[in-house]
């Protein structure tokens, strides 16, 4: 999956953890084949889903919550190189 972040939005990535389902929240984040990307969190997992809203969405992922650290590690070893 690749999804395309502004800059501003990279730097919400850390706050996605907040973001818990069960209270219908999400946090929309970047651009994933031209469909804005939801993402969200809820009991150790990353939820990213796909489409025109976090309701009615084309397709989606759930990885380890971990995954957050390694994109914020990702984020800030790429914008020392920058």
């Amino acid at each position: 999956m690749n999804i395309w972040l502004t800059a501003n939005e990279l730097a919400l990535v850390p706050s996605v953890r907040a973001a818990g389902w069960d209270e219908c929240q999400s946090i929309q984040l970047g651009l994933c084949a031209g469909a804005p990307a939801f993402w969200s969190c809820e009991n150790d997992n990353l939820s990213i889903l796909v489409g025109r809203d976090d309701e009615c969405w084309e397709f989606g992922v759930t990885l380890p919550e971990e995954i957050i650290d390694d994109v914020i590690a990702e984020i800030k070893r790429e914008s020392k190189n920058s």
